[in-house]
């Protein structure tokens, strides 16, 4: 007795390759690809981009970092202005503490860079510092005689950016998180 024979069924059979088939199996394989090298990129910081503002030579955020931590902690020792209730004691606090934010500029400039590009960007970001530190005078000057006195801070690039943003973003992009403008008023 003979076997029965299997009948392969059309869709099984070997056929010619299409061009579609093999386009599509080229085009998935250079994806795999693409994604692997996207990822390996992603990983070792290959795409990786310097934020606007970064300071090329990292001399002076080393040596500023510290200084403003200084101030920064002398600061924390003031009673903020936002928990009095008196607008002369409100007065009285952001005053001592702007002596404590001038005698850190002081020190900044004594260190900071004046030529090149980086000196270009801290002597701005110093020249800021020096707008909000004169904001902060005057809204003492203003509030030792007006209690409903408000502290109104300088614009900068636009109408509607106040000038403690960009001194922030300097502070941020340069590692000197301490440099941040101060929180007591908030």
């Amino acid at each position: 007795m003979a076997s029965p024979q299997t009948v392969e069924p059309d869709w099984a059979k070997p056929g010619p390759k299409s061009k579609g088939r093999t386009l599509l199996r080229a085009v998935l394989a250079v994806g795999c690809v693409l994604m692997v090298l996207m990822w390996i990129g992603i990983f070792t910081d290959y795409f990786a981009k310097t934020a606007p503002g970064t300071l090329d030579d990292r001399t002076f955020p080393d040596a500023a970092q510290p200084i403003c931590t200084t101030a920064k902690t002398k600061l924390d020792g003031l009673k903020k202005a936002f928990e009095t209730t008196d607008h002369g004691d409100r007065a009285n606090e952001v005053a001592k503490s702007n002596v404590i934010l001038r005698d850190m500029l002081d020190q900044l400039r004594a260190i900071a860079p004046t030529a090149d590009r980086d000196g270009k960007m801290t002597q701005e970001w110093l020249g800021d510092w020096s707008t909000y530190v004169g904001n902060r005078e005057d809204y003492v000057n203003r509030l030792r005689v007006d209690e409903t006195a408000r502290f109104l801070e300088s614009p900068k690039s636009s109408a509607t950016e106040q000038v403690s943003k960009p001194i922030d973003r300097f502070a941020y992009v340069n590692d000197m998180e301490s440099c941040n403008t101060p929180e007591d008023m908030a």
